[in-house]
């Protein structure tokens, strides 16, 4: 469809809009439903179909100029005074009978302004409303200041015309300086969490390959495997990207049109603790000798160990013995080992019975500590080392951490404290690495990322853990530590820790979470589309956008973990190394899963 040439300010602009497809609508404002200098409203004309929200339309105003806006709402309204009316006139309730007359119906549009040509705050009037061309999307959002040197891809946008404009992040905005941290909540199982961090990831690692003034910058990356088999797969390639049919063909144009290659991640290395009854001597679901064990001792555990019990189990009194405790410990060279604590302290124990303190400790105190010292290694097998234990203690190596190695340390069979402490530990390992750099050792920047990031940072408790993740959210953007979070609802982490995200994404969501007020600044109508969102779309609020965008990305380029199918080799290796491994089946017919 086309007509008559439309006049811009300039030449240059005719590229911002879909001339061919013509004008959608005309812009409008009533004494009811005035425009602003941050909204405007158009109806719609007979022949457009496909315009929805979300979609992104460049106002063509009287001077040339144009507004760029993103739909956040559709209303249609016909002449008709009430609803009785219409029943009456379909012959009192016929929805069959054909009237006589057609009746005058629109259907009118809201649109949030995103920018302008101009970069002036007026309302529009009576513009002519085209869809914006990719230029033009790009213009809107600011992106022509920076694809090309510090773009980097998360997803698309699929406008009304069928046309994918690639959504480019401000790398300085994601990982620092300027600002840093990526944050995405949703449902479990529907908003695509884990697989679009994978994406990103994948686009984050072919950005720093690709950008010659990056290329020299030291990146690494840690991720932390909370649940089931999420992140034990990265190196193996996600069969659905060769699907035959139209979503296969559509992810992997998406992939092209971005330009990250569609491969599996490479210099991967698992970590995970140990465990006696596999060949692998790991404990973790994946059994096939990739995964490289842990195991602490007393200078792992020692300054971390206290935040394993509740505070009615470590007060300040057993914090007291404790630290007299750890006096001992550092002059005595027979407690090498943990092993060799929990024998000392089990004698100490023994022989306390017939005495009232414990080095100027009550009886009832000293016993407690040990209680709570004594019963670790059950209480977290395979990570505190042991009697049982044949392995020799060793650390999470992240000392020999080098550009490109992705680590994965995997603690989903860890007890919910084991798991706080491995994370809290590693987490202020990893800030003293970065904040240590100089100009020719250490990494630039280190991506760590978390899935259930509220069960870490939970909005309504105090913790040491919940206090390096806010330290490290605030510094992280300078010192070069980029924390990358999940969880289903945003409304349960620390406000701090979103707040210091540049970069959040907003998956499916349920009407109660969507009604708080975390979500107050977002239109009804997008929320409501937020509660019915398929998989793969997204809500996208970044820090160089003035409004959010709703986007698409496409499968992650490895495998999703539940997913993964083991050859026969594979499975009968695990049937002999662990039980559980028994129960990976190859299954039939799978969907994909984000």
């Amino acid at each position: 469809m086309t007509e008559n040439k439309i006049q811009l300010a300039t030449e240059d602009y005719r590229g911002y809009i879909n001339e061919f497809h013509g004008p959608v609508g005309k812009g409008a404002s009533t004494a009811e439903n005035p425009n602003t200098s941050s909204f405007f409203h158009f109806w719609l004309s007979r022949q457009e179909e496909n315009l929805e929200l979300g979609n992104i339309v460049a106002a063509v105003r009287a001077d040339g100029h144009i507004t760029f806006g993103v739909v956040v709402d559709l209303r249609s309204t016909m002449d008709m005074p009430n609803f009785l009316s219409d029943f009456i006139s379909h012959d009192f309730g016929r929805p069959e009978q054909t009237l006589p007359t057609d009746i005058s119906e629109v259907i009118v549009a809201r649109a949030n302004i995103i920018g302008s040509t101009d970069k002036r705050a007026r309302p529009v009037t009576r513009a002519s409303i085209y869809y914006a061309s990719p230029g033009g999307i790009r213009r809107a959002f600011g992106m022509e200041g920076y694809i090309e040197d510090r773009g980097v891809p998360i997803g698309v946008i699929k406008n009304g015309d069928g046309q994918l404009t690639p959504i480019f992040l401000d790398v300085e905005f994601l990982l620092g300086p300027e600002g840093a941290h990526f944050n995405i909540s949703g449902i479990s199982g529907l908003a695509t969490k884990t697989s679009l961090v994978e994406f990103m990831l994948k686009s984050v690692q072919t950005f720093f390959k690709k950008n010659d003034a990056y290329r020299k910058r030291r990146i690494g990356i840690v991720l932390f495997n909370v649940k089931g088999k999420d992140l034990l797969f990265l190196d193996k390639k996600n069969p659905e990207l060769d699907e035959v049919g139209e979503r296969g063909d559509y992810y992997r144009r998406i992939y092209k049109e971005l330009g990250v290659p569609a491969e599996p991640f490479d210099q991967i290395r698992i970590f995970a603790p140990y465990a006696g009854h596999t060949t692998a001597k790991v404990n973790c679901l994946r059994q096939d000798g990739k995964v490289e064990v842990f195991l602490w001792d007393i200078p792992e555990l020692r300054r971390y160990l206290p935040n394993l019990f509740e505070k009615e189990d470590w007060d300040d009194n057993v914090q007291a013995a404790y630290e007299d405790l750890l006096d001992i410990v550092d002059k005595d060279d027979t407690l090498s080992d943990f092993p060799d604590l929990v024998d000392f302290l089990t004698e100490e124990r023994r022989v306390m019975r017939d005495r009232e303190h414990w080095h100027g400790h009550t009886r009832t105190v000293f016993f407690k500590l040990v209680q709570n010292i004594v019963t670790l290694p059950d209480l977290f097998q395979g990570l505190v080392n042991s009697r049982d234990i044949p392995e020799e203690p060793k650390d999470i190596p992240l000392d020999d951490f080098q550009t490109g190695d992705i680590f994965v340390i995997d603690i989903q069979a860890l007890h919910e404290r084991g798991q706080k402490m491995v994370f809290e530990r590693t987490l202020r390992r990893l800030a003293e690495l970065v904040e240590k750099k100089t100009e020719t050792e250490g990494l630039d920047n280190i991506i760590v990322f978390v899935d259930e990031l509220n069960k870490f940072a939970p909005a309504d408790s105090e913790t040491s853990l919940k206090e390096a993740i806010v330290h490290a959210t605030a510094r992280g953007r300078s010192l070069g530590l980029t924390l990358f979070g999940a969880e289903q609802f945003a409304s349960m982490i620390d406000k701090q820790v979103t707040d210091n995200s540049s970069t959040l994404c907003y998956g499916r969501s349920g009407p109660t979470e969507l009604g708080l007020p975390d979500y107050a600044y977002l239109p009804e109508e997008v929320k409501s589309k937020m509660a019915i969102f398929p998989k793969g779309t997204l809500l996208l609020k970044h820090a160089r956008f003035s409004q959010p965008v709703i986007m698409q990305f496409p499968y992650p380029p490895c495998v999703p973990g539940d997913l993964y199918l083991q050859s026969k080799e594979e499975i009968d290796r695990g049937k002999k190394r662990a039980p559980k491994a028994a129960e990976w089946k190859k299954k039939g017919g799978v969907e994909f899963k984000f």
